[in-house]
């Protein structure tokens, strides 16, 4: 998908198409992006981080520039793998804690 393309979604709530305005707000070290149904006011977090996700997204991102120019031993390529699954695991924790509750 290109950067240009406008993206719409089905809110969950409401059923209304909508196009995301995403919003980023910091919470101590937590910083958590989500966006607003404009319809229902219904709340939808895409992510949240804290800083040591944000530095292992950095190492990932960092490591698969590396990959692109086929730069990488074979341990660093199994870090890489390493970090992905971890990401994700603590994206999906941080999220859930951080879900808006009954809306």
């Amino acid at each position: 998908m290109k950067d240009s393309e406008i993206v719409q979604v089905k809110c969950d709530a409401c059923g209304c198409m909508i196009t995301p305005e995403l919003h980023e707000t910091q919470s101590g070290e937590f910083e958590i992006t989500f966006f607003v149904c404009p319809f229902c006011h219904k709340d939808y977090v895409i992510s949240v981080t804290d800083a040591e996700l944000r530095e292992r997204i950095a190492e990932c991102h960092a490591l698969k520039e590396a990959n692109d120019r086929e730069q990488l031993s074979a341990e660093e390529k199994q870090r890489m793998v390493e970090l992905l699954v971890m990401n994700r695991q603590r994206s999906k924790q941080l999220c859930e804690m951080y879900a808006p509750k009954g809306n």
